[in-house]
């Protein structure tokens, strides 16, 4: 006759656990109240409503950050900080000297302020720079440009701009637009920008 096994030490008490476990659970599955909002519970406590990740929300702020230093750099008349926030590839357009080349863009800001102590210039923002929907990488804002035409005119330009920046943020393209007429009536005869060259 075979010898029977001698139990487990401990193999019958946890299977008992188990199964005294799974039906404790069972029982009280429905005697627990329903998950209470934390806003509820908590009604002072800041929550974000944003659903975009925060990567994103940081990503697009950093990018606010560059567009506002560019402007910072530009209302002080500084060009080596202004130039320090353009790409190599930088390009400017405007009603007046139309599509600028790389090089031809980084020339127009930099006699146009080197210019300023002479025509008195002083750049304002008018319109603080925003997102444009669906652009996360595109910013629209206004400012204007205040300065003495080389007759002695005084030109007020008010500008809508709008600044694009690439991958690495920088400013990879500037598009200004403004009246032109009433740019060329201002500074006098209709003559559009010979004098920045």
């Amino acid at each position: 006759m075979p010898r029977r096994r001698p139990p487990q030490r401990g193999a019958t008490s946890h299977r008992m656990h188990y199964i005294t476990s799974r039906a404790f659970t069972s029982d009280l599955s429905g005697h627990f109240p329903p998950a209470i909002p934390t806003r509820s519970l908590y009604p002072s406590l800041s929550i974000p409503t944003s659903t975009r990740p925060l990567h994103a929300r940081t990503l697009a702020a950093a990018m606010a950050a560059t567009v506002t230093s560019y402007l910072a750099a530009y209302t002080t008349l500084s060009f080596p900080a202004l130039s320090s926030h353009l790409s190599p590839t930088f390009t400017f357009t405007d009603p007046a000297f139309g599509p600028l080349t790389p090089p031809q863009s980084r020339g127009m800001f930099r006699m146009f302020l080197a210019n300023a102590p002479k025509s008195n210039l002083r750049v304002t923002v008018t319109r603080p720079p925003t997102s444009v929907a669906g652009k996360e990488n595109v910013y629209s804002l206004a400012y204007a440009c205040d300065y003495t035409f080389a007759p002695g005119r005084v030109v007020r330009n008010e500008i809508e701009s709008e600044v694009t920046l690439d991958e690495n943020g920088r400013v990879c393209r500037q598009v200004d637009g403004f009246d032109l007429g009433g740019w060329a009536w201002q500074a006098g005869g209709g003559r559009c920008g010979g004098w920045f060259w």
